[in-house]
């Protein structure tokens, strides 16, 4: 089960009683953006109309209210007298909070898909990370709690990037800085949700140090890594490139059909562009020169095939 974040009990209830009309959204696409939008709108209200604003995290509301799904915005100050100091507060804090109801979903949605169908890179990265000899360390409950709502510290961090005016390789510390106090202030029973976290984290990274790694041999598994190639590879010319001041580095992958009927693959890398006003990669500086490099190595690619 993907991790519930900051959402328990009748909270991750609630949230997951819309997940199927999420997913059913997404398949649409970037066309049904209102729709989404429209979607948010009526989950969050719902959510303020049940839980009240100063409700701590860890506890439920004394009885289950019987609320429609009318999409009506939560009004900041209804059934309650406050100042406008306090006003002030409450609508910041549904503001930002209800970018965690968001980022919830988007997040749950990612966990799930990558449940379902492991990074196929994954044995080689952990191969790299066994080769420094060095086991994986348990984090801190705030390093959990940051990595999984940033957007909550997001404005204290941004308040303290433009008032202390630190330089943009200070930023790292600052955020930490923000995700520390703002999980300085969490009630002692989400604190310990996030111990027991940060727990079960380390407790799987130790596992995944001490398996052997080998490479998959499903076709679906293979399928993923060609299409994520670029994520692996793209990091790792830059990384020539910087680190040997400037090597320019082409990476020609492919496979030619292993089946009859099967795929013929070509793929290209880049890192490393020209100098000038308009920097281009060898494909963009010359179409023409590449397009014959990419021939010759497609008839190599032929001779390779199993058909």
């Amino acid at each position: 089960m993907p991790n519930p974040g900051l959402f328990h009990r009748s909270r991750y209830e609630y949230l997951t009683s819309f997940e199927e009309e999420f997913v059913q959204l997404r398949r649409k696409g970037d066309t049904q953006r209102g729709e989404i939008q429209a979607f948010f709108r009526r989950v969050t209200s719902g959510y303020w109309k049940r839980f009240h604003w100063k409700l701590s995290l860890h506890e439920d509301p004394p009885v289950e209210p019987n609320l429609d799904e009318e999409e009506v915005e939560p009004s900041p100050d209804a059934g309650e007298v406050l100042t406008e100091d306090e006003l002030k507060e409450k609508e910041e804090y549904i503001q930002r909070f209800n970018g965690s109801i968001v980022n919830w979903f988007y997040r749950r949605q990612s966990a799930i898909k990558r449940k379902e169908r492991p990074n196929p890179w994954k044995p080689l990265f952990d191969a790299l990370l066994r080769s420094t000899k060095k086991k994986p360390a348990r984090q801190p409950a705030w390093k959990v709690f940051m990595s999984d709502n940033g957007d909550l510290f997001k404005d204290r961090f941004t308040y303290l990037k433009n008032t202390e005016g630190k330089p943009t390789k200070m930023e790292a510390s600052q955020r930490c800085a923000a995700a520390k106090d703002y999980y300085g202030n969490l009630p002692p029973g989400v604190k310990e949700m996030f111990e027991a976290q940060a727990t079960e984290q380390h407790r799987e990274a130790l596992r995944r140090y001490e398996e052997p790694a080998f490479a998959s041999t499903d076709p679906l598994d293979q399928a993923e890594a060609i299409r994520t190639l670029s994520n692996v590879a793209k990091p790792m010319l830059d990384a020539i490139y910087e680190f040997t001041g400037g090597l320019n580095v082409t990476l020609l992958a492919g496979r030619g059909p292993q089946e009859p009927g099967g795929a013929f693959i070509l793929s290209s890398i880049h890192s490393g562009k020209t100098f000038g006003e308009n920097p281009q990669q060898w494909d963009e500086h010359d179409p023409d020169g590449f397009r014959k490099a990419t021939f010759y190595f497609a008839k190599f690619l032929v001779a390779t095939s199993r058909e």
